[in-house]
């Protein structure tokens, strides 16, 4: 007798294959296209794409440039910047600057003889002019904006003669359709206009000069000032009948406050005494001297 065992078929263990939770829970990337673009049936590479729109736009500035070149010139647009004091240049004056006899424009003359760099470079030679840029337009209209110099004072030398300087020490002369509200600097120096600027004890006193410009208050309150020798300043107000020694151009902002505060609490009451001067050249002291 014969006993048959039938055995169960025995199937291989998986292998387990051990992966990040973050591998696993991340969805799978797709690979990017490269950007296309289309042109009906014509698909460009976007590269491609870009160069052909590159060379299509200096071919359209290339041809307004040649047809600029060509109108005639139609007009000229003049804009003077410039503040309430420093307005030395009308229309009239600035295209003299740019060797146009009696500021009239070669209306009619073809764009392509006028030269922007000559133009700006006779611009910039004009001592009251401290920047110029011109462009042209398409209808043919010249544009000139002019930049005016802004002087911090006007300066008196030991015969007479008066200049402007503004605060970086440039010097150009005064105009003859406009005087600025600065204040008056007189001093033991003699340069002239054409001379380059070499007085010590005016330059020193640019910092001080510069403040009361940007100051509303000193700016309309002071009117001259007198340098000495050893660069020491005294200032003059404009009604008031004192003086101000101020001594050295140090301490700035504090000397001017210690003047404000003696002006504020002294000066503006109706039965305040006369004085003659007031000093703040020494540190931390208002000295008043009656008259």
């Amino acid at each position: 007798m014969f006993l048959w065992i039938n055995s169960p078929t025995r199937t291989a263990t998986p292998v387990r294959q051990n992966r990040p939770i973050e591998e696993i829970a991340a969805p799978k990337k797709k690979k990017s296209a490269a950007a296309v673009f289309t042109l009906g049936k014509l698909k460009l590479p976007q590269g491609l794409a870009i160069l052909l729109v590159g060379i299509g736009l200096l071919v359209v500035l290339a041809l307004v440039n040649r047809y600029q070149e060509s109108v005639t010139l139609s007009g000229v647009q003049v804009n003077v910047i410039a503040k309430a004091d420093n307005a030395f240049m009308n229309d009239e004056r600035v295209m003299e600057a740019m060797g146009w006899v009696a500021g009239v424009a070669p209306l009619g003359e073809k764009m392509d003889m006028v030269h922007l760099k000559e133009l700006e470079d006779s611009l910039r030679k004009s001592p009251f002019v401290k920047d110029a840029e011109l462009y042209k337009s398409i209808q043919g209209v010249l544009h000139v904006e002019v930049t005016m110099r802004e002087p911090v004072a006007r300066l008196m030398n030991n015969s007479g003669a008066d200049v402007y300087i503004d605060a970086n020490g440039k010097k150009f002369p005064v105009s003859t359709i406009h005087s600025a509200n600065v204040p008056l600097v007189r001093g033991d120096f003699d340069e002239a206009v054409a001379d380059t600027f070499s007085c010590e004890t005016v330059l020193s006193a640019l910092p001080v000069l510069t403040f009361i410009k940007n100051d509303p208050f000193w700016n309309d309150y002071i009117s001259e000032i007198s340098v000495d020798g050893n660069g020491e300043l005294t200032l003059y107000p404009r009604m008031d009948p004192m003086s101000i020694e101020f001594g050295h151009a140090i301490r700035i902002s504090e000397k001017f406050r210690d003047t404000k505060v003696f002006l504020d609490q002294v000066m503006s009451h109706s039965d305040r005494p006369r004085f003659k001067q007031i000093s703040v050249k020494y540190n931390g002291q208002v000295v008043a001297t009656k008259r």
